[in-house]
């Protein structure tokens, strides 16, 4: 039995005004814990209207107390058909092939709704997929394609019933009406004969990967399929045989790919087709291996420049480094960052429409294994400002057109090879002020007395911000908290075995004038320092990139 999606409610407040620098507080607007469960919300982008974007994370097995928690916290499926699903997918001859949903993208606006995206909400159960941002009444992001069940004769002319889908992963383009539109990949498969039947069109658009990241008033941008990877191609032949028996989806399932960073441009709120960014470099040797020569699009500026990666030849090494690209040219304009034995990889994950741009450097070996940089386009100057202390690892995610930048950094001082909790950060680019957001979170009054009784202390302590992932130009800021999981009364919420449960909840973060909600008890001090440059300003230069960003291919 099915049931209508659920929402969550969100108070969601619009600042119209762009700030000049770091404001002297946050107010944390959190998404309401209903329904009490044990989900994992992430934050992933932020719209100039204040609605947060990003992905629900699932957690589905065999135990019923686990399907339980799915079926409360999506409000969509009943136990029944959660533990039917449960039983189908683990069984070997009905299920082969199929896998379960790790994740459901939503929006709030100003409630939590799911977005399935391309696919239906009858498919919520077994589809995956992310809202990676918004930009006026649209939301984009990719998602996997349902399954299907189809059957087929075997070589022994016996019924063998197997699930295929139509494509890993594909970038969507949704209207505020709930229309969906599918950014297509450059590449998706080829005609597919097998003897003298057509079984698959290039028409049909199978296959193929895309993904969308970002956008600007004309254009989305990500990356997609490019062309088959060597190993696939053998497979398609392989596949095509006429002998073959396997359903061609199934024969192909798990096709490599090579990616390019992409755009799709937008006409009236529709996208058209994609156009291919390019690649650093000349390639040499093997042209078609998916691990040597790919590139990538994480954000656009109303400029037409595009921050990204793309692999890059540096001698006889192949790097993955930092890039910017040129939509009017369709070619990437230049690498960032430098390279040689102490720099090994970057990733640019921002760019505003003053041209800076921002991600972080890897190292191979060295007192912090990765730290983010600012690079500006016009005057070709790269920046590694300081942040909690010299060997911190950090990363910025993005930069609004007041230059002020977000990120996560190591928060914990331990030694490298020590796992580090991280805190969420804004750097103020144009006076070189470094400041932990933690330290100046406001909660509201009715918040401190309902909740907490007060206790300013227990607010602070309840509430880790671990990373910001979007500022817009109004400076609010969609972040990623740590929190106990409470009820409606914001009491806690306890396991089985009474102890506390710890979960991943998004914030909107609204800068305010207001003195920020401070521990009576607590002696440490607001961290702010001044003249984040410990790296200095360095000539543009080149290094590869070994790409921490998780990517879902």
């Amino acid at each position: 039995m099915k049931k209508s999606l659920f929402t969550l409610s969100m108070v969601a407040l619009a600042t119209n005004q762009a700030i000049a620098a770091i404001p002297t507080s946050y107010k944390l607007v959190p998404v309401d814990t209903q329904p009490v469960a044990p989900y994992q919300l992430t934050a992933l982008g932020l719209t100039e209207s204040g609605v947060v974007t990003g992905v629900l994370t699932s957690r589905i097995t065999e135990t019923d107390t686990t399907n339980d928690i799915y079926s409360d916290l999506f409000g969509v499926y009943d136990d029944e058909t959660v533990t039917d699903l449960v039983d189908d997918y683990t069984n070997s001859t009905s299920g082969s092939y199929r896998t379960l949903t790790s994740g459901n993208g939503f929006v709030a606006d100003p409630s939590v709704s799911l977005v399935p995206g391309l696919a239906s909400s009858d498919d919520l159960l077994t589809v995956t997929s992310d809202v990676t941002g918004g930009i006026d009444n649209f939301y984009f992001g990719y998602n996997t394609a349902p399954w299907q069940l189809v059957t087929y004769k075997d070589s022994s002319d016996n019924d063998v019933s197997v699930y295929q889908r139509n494509y890993d992963n594909r970038g969507f383009f949704t209207d505020n009406n709930g229309t969906s539109y599918p950014l297509y990949p450059l590449f998706t498969y080829p005609e597919i004969t097998r003897g003298d039947t057509t079984v698959v069109t290039a028409n049909e658009k199978l296959g193929g990967i895309s993904v969308a990241e970002n956008a600007s008033s004309s254009y989305i941008v990500g990356y997609s399929s490019s062309k088959f990877s060597t190993g696939s191609s053998t497979a398609l032949d392989n596949c095509s045989e006429s002998d073959e028996v396997l359903p061609i989806l199934v024969c192909m399932r798990n096709s490599g790919y090579q990616y390019r960073a992409t755009v799709w441009p937008l006409t009236n709120g529709v996208p058209g087709n994609p156009i291919s960014l390019g690649i650093l470099g000349e390639r040499t040797g093997d042209d078609d291996n998916p691990a040597a020569y790919n590139s990538y699009g994480y954000a656009i500026n109303d400029n037409g420049i595009v921050a990204g990666q793309s692999t890059y030849l540096d001698g006889d090494t192949n790097r993955q480094v930092a890039t910017i690209f040129d939509v009017s040219t369709g070619k990437p304009i230049k690498a960032i960052t430098k390279t040689n034995s102490d720099i090994s990889s970057s990733i640019a994950y921002g760019i505003n429409n003053n041209n800076l741009v921002v991600g972080q450097t890897s190292y191979p070996a060295s007192y912090s294994t990765y730290r983010f940089f600012i690079y500006n386009y016009d005057t070709d100057t790269i920046t590694y400002p300081s942040t909690f202390y010299e060997s911190a690892n950090s990363t910025a995610y993005d930069v609004n057109n007041s230059d002020l930048v977000v990120g996560a950094a190591d928060y914990e001082q331990l030694p490298p090879s020590s796992a580090r909790r991280q805190h969420a950060f804004v750097y103020d680019a144009d006076n070189g002020v470094f400041a932990d957001i933690n330290t100046r979170l406001q909660f509201d009054s009715s918040t401190l007395t309902q909740v907490y009784d007060g206790d300013t202390c227990a607010a602070r302590e309840d509430w880790v911000l671990e990373g910001a992932q979007k500022i817009n130009d109004a400076g609010q800021i969609a972040a990623t908290a740590v929190t106990t999981l409470r009820d409606s009364s914001g009491n806690q919420v306890l396991d089985d075995d009474g102890n506390v449960q710890y979960v991943l909840r998004p914030v909107l973060l609204e800068p305010s004038d207001e003195t920020a909600t401070t521990c009576v008890d607590d002696q440490d001090e607001s961290y702010s320092r001044s003249g984040g440059g410990s790296f200095g300003v360095f000539g543009l230069g080149v290094l590869g990139l070994l790409g921490l960003r998780r990517r879902k291919h």
